[in-house]
Order: C-alpha cells, then structure tokens, then sequence
C-alpha cells in the first residue's frame, strides 16, 4: 500500500493564506474606513483591529501545536517507508525513515499537547535492543487514511505475526 496526503496539505496551505489575506484586508478595512465609528475607549478601532490580531494569532498558535505534515507511507517491497515534513511556516527539513520489514518492532500512537492531534512512533530491532524514531505527527492524515496504516503496520508487527 502506497498513499501521501498531497492533496490535504495542499487544501491547509490554500486555507491558511485566505484567512491570512482576510485578515489583513479586515484590519485594513477597519483602520481606514469611516464605516466604523464608535464611542468609548473600549470600541475604538484599534481594538477593534487589535481583537481581530488575537483571534488570528490563536489561529496561528493552534495550527502550529497541531503540526500539519505532509506524509508519504508506502509498505511495498521489502521495507517500510516513511517521508514527512512540516507544512509549517519557515520549516522545510524533510525527513525520511526506511526500515526493513524483517527489523520492525512495532509502533505507537500518542496524542499530541491538548489532544490537538497524534504523533506516530515507530520502533526498529536493532543490534543492541530496540530503536526508537522520533514522533511523527499524522494530525493531517484523515481517520480512513489512519486506520489504513494502523493495519498495515499492525500486520506487519512481530507479535501480530
């Protein structure tokens, strides 16, 4: 079985610069339009841009928590491998991980902070016991594709043999 995710991280970095350019256009708006006129120091328009900053910067904050990756999965031939790498801003190391399906000692799936999504560990039996690979994120994965590879890398488990 081979897939990626093409298609969803595309869909998250359009969506992202939209609400990025509505944003910017809604500060805009509000700083220099006369359609907003208030009184009182709390609804003044700085505040009112200033709120509008908070709430994309949330925006920001949770998206970066969630840790969108692109993902490449394919258990073809005889090794298992994985390509992956952040989608976000300013971040473009791609990693790459190949195991040999005669050395592969399982898997877990943890939730990330604040249950924003999961993170995939792999294990490989090396010489010297077993390895551990760094989290993988797969907040970006649907639960369809995620069932997928939780069967496929159950089947090929040890203690599933």
């Amino acid at each position: 079985m081979t897939f990626d995710n093409q298609l969803s991280v595309t869909k998250y970095r359009i969506r992202r610069f939209i609400v990025t350019i509505l944003v910017a256009a809604a500060i805009i708006v509000v700083l220099v339009s006369n359609w907003f006129h208030f009184r009182g120091e709390w609804y003044d328009r700085k505040w009112l841009a200033l709120y509008i900053i908070v709430i994309y910067l949330i925006f920001v904050v949770v998206n970066y928590i969630r840790d969108f990756n692109y993902f490449y999965f394919s258990d073809d031939g005889d090794m298992l491998r994985i390509k992956y790498f952040a989608v976000r801003l300013m971040s473009s190391k791609a990693n790459r991980i190949e195991i040999p399906k005669n050395t592969f000692a399982g898997y877990k799936v943890k939730p990330r902070f604040l249950n924003l999504g999961e993170n995939l560990i792999l294990y490989q039996q090396v010489k010297k016991g077993i390895a551990k690979y760094p989290p993988i994120s797969i907040s970006s994965l649907t639960e369809t594709e995620k069932k997928k590879i939780y069967a496929s890398l159950s089947r090929l488990s040890p203690r599933n043999s």
